[in-house]
């Protein structure tokens, strides 16, 4: 590309943006506009392996420098080759897994371009870390968080919260520990109640007192658990540490919350009731028939949610958001306090803040329920039986299929009073034909079984 072609493309850009402005952007524009990047995406990828070539061999020669002889540099160069023809493969694959991805909850939907050109720009960062307290800066300067504090005011704002305070963490298992953790902060004494459908992660977290309690159409029994804590309650003073989930991994069922906040409430037990949101909590508030909850009102002592799920974060980082501020504990070594569990933490430095932006602010209010509504109807349509843990959920259980079909759309399985059962998750990112694929699918083999 030389001179005169960029300066057409900056002419081009001025033309647009003009017609942008003026609402006068016409359907021939917008394709000619297509064409024109698809034209300079591949131009990037020639550029960039252009680069990579050249800039390989400086590389190589740099080894001269330091001590390598020919034979040594040629083994480098052969072993990075082979390398990099893995890393080819590995993404060619990750490309073609992407479409058929119905098992686990990852909302991986395309990046606008300006993101991607934030994705660019990341590249060029040094080491990035949002060491101690998001609010504090330390000895260590090259940090992130002006946009962790702007991204953990998005999440508050989503969930209607105003007086709570949080950190990006490294995802829904340090977000529950590290509630759990405050939580027995809080109550020394306290005992860890959780269901048999909580995520895995609250096994991680190492405290002696815990009660495991039994579900009720995968919700929390709520007699169960009351009766637990009023017993423990009675015999030893022990506060509860109750971890709710709002969106279980398997079925999607929603713990009740407020009867269980309510009811302890009345009984003048005290508690610290930490939320697993890991899914939900992600959902955009705008979304028309989505698993809302007021969690304003419900006013939980703290909340984890997951950015690599509904909000398709490319990163396992998640959001932990805190009802009350944690206690102060300065560290010399950093110049500050640390208030976090991982103590270093990292994101991607400036996409992370314009996927959840977008997300949250410039989301199509149907963008949650559409997919759903045209899954829900295939299935009806070809009489294929499914469960749901929650009516709006976008969780659907299935009697396990072949190994064949789990493997082909990656579906997570799992054993329920000795049956077998796999669970499709639909996202707004799945394909209509890719829907209807799975579906044949389901049905040939349902057809199979009964002949």
């Amino acid at each position: 590309m030389d001179i005169n072609e960029i300066k057409y493309y900056y002419d081009l850009i001025s033309e647009y943006t003009l017609k942008l402005e003026n609402n006068k952007l016409s359907i021939s524009d917008l394709e000619n506009i297509k064409k024109k990047i698809k034209y300079l995406e591949s131009m990037i990828d020639v550029y960039f392996k252009i680069v990579f070539k050249l800039g390989s061999i400086l590389d190589y020669n740099e080894l001269y420098k330091k001590g390598f002889n020919e034979s040594d540099i040629l083994n480098f160069k052969r072993s990075d080759d082979e390398y990099l023809e893995n890393c080819l493969k590995t993404l060619k694959d990750n490309k073609e897994n992407h479409d058929y991805m119905f098992g686990y909850p990852a909302n991986m939907v395309d990046f606008s371009y300006f993101t991607k050109y934030l994705k660019y720009l990341e590249t060029k960062l040094y080491y990035m870390n949002n060491c101690g307290d998001p609010k504090e800066i330390g000895n260590y300067l090259m940090d992130n968080k002006k946009n962790e504090l702007a991204i953990i005011e998005m999440f508050k704002k989503n969930l209607n919260l105003t007086d709570y305070s949080g950190y990006i963490t490294t995802g829904g298992t340090e977000g529950n520990i590290q509630g759990i953790n405050l939580g027995f902060l809080k109550y020394p004494n306290g005992t860890l109640y959780y269901s048999k459908d909580a995520h895995y992660s609250i096994l991680k977290a190492n405290y002696q007192n815990k009660e495991e309690i039994n579900t009720v159409n995968s919700k929390i029994d709520v007699n169960s658990l009351l009766e637990k804590i009023v017993l423990n309650y009675k015999k030893n003073k022990s506060p509860a540490i109750i971890v709710l989930t709002y969106g279980t991994t398997k079925t999607g069922s929603i713990d009740n919350i407020e009867l269980i906040k309510k009811i302890l409430t009345t009984l003048n037990i005290p508690f610290y009731i930490h939320v697993d949101a890991a899914l939900y909590g992600g959902i955009p508030s705008n979304q028309v028939n989505s698993p809302r909850l007021d969690f304003k009102s419900l006013d939980v002592d703290s909340i984890s949610i997951s950015m690599h799920k509904y909000l398709g974060v490319s990163r396992t980082n998640g959001v932990l958001l805190l009802k009350e501020t944690i206690k102060d504990n300065f560290i010399d070594y950093i110049g500050q306090n640390d208030t976090t569990l991982s103590g270093s933490r990292d994101f991607l430095a400036f996409s992370t803040y314009q996927i959840v932006n977008e997300m949250f602010n410039r989301c199509d209010k149907f963008a949650y329920i559409n997919n759903i509504i045209y899954f829900t109807n295939l299935l009806k349509n070809n009489e294929i039986k499914y469960m749901k843990g929650n009516n709006l959920g976008n969780i659907f259980i299935v009697e396990k299929p072949s190994e064949e079909i789990c493997k082909k759309y990656q579906l997570a399985t799992f054993t329920e009073n000795d049956k077998e059962y796999a669970h499709i998750i639909i996202f707004p990112f799945h394909q209509k034909e890719v829907m209807e694929e799975l579906i044949n699918d389901l049905k040939k083999a349902k057809k199979l079984i009964k002949e």
